[in-house]
């Protein structure tokens, strides 16, 4: 739906509340649904990292670099409202929102 380079306050802000979220989590939980809409990109020593994120089931998959399949962990759903503030803050369209349980 969009992208947006994310500049280095908002992303202090935004991997406060991502790193957050994963401490919330229980990572013990098995997720459901897996319908994402939300990701981070990152590059870490010349390797691109996709973050692909579902606050409605919880998980997060990580992609690329050394990552294995199926690599990732769950976080809760508290950084949301951050990164729909990101995005809201760059223009970009938000994706349809999940409904509360």
């Amino acid at each position: 739906m969009g992208k947006t380079v994310v500049k280095k306050e908002a992303l202090a802000k935004l991997v406060a509340a991502f790193k957050k979220g994963a401490e919330e989590a229980d990572q013990e939980v098995n997720a459901g649904c897996f319908r994402p809409r939300h990701g981070i990109r990152v590059n870490l020593d010349g390797e691109p990292y996709d973050f692909v994120v579902c606050f409605e089931c919880v998980q997060v998959i990580i992609y690329g670099g050394k990552a294995k399949k199926n690599d990732g962990f769950k976080v809760s759903r508290s950084p949301t409202v951050m990164f729909n503030k990101v995005l809201m803050d760059a223009k970009v369209k938000l994706p349809k929102q999940p409904k509360d349980d």
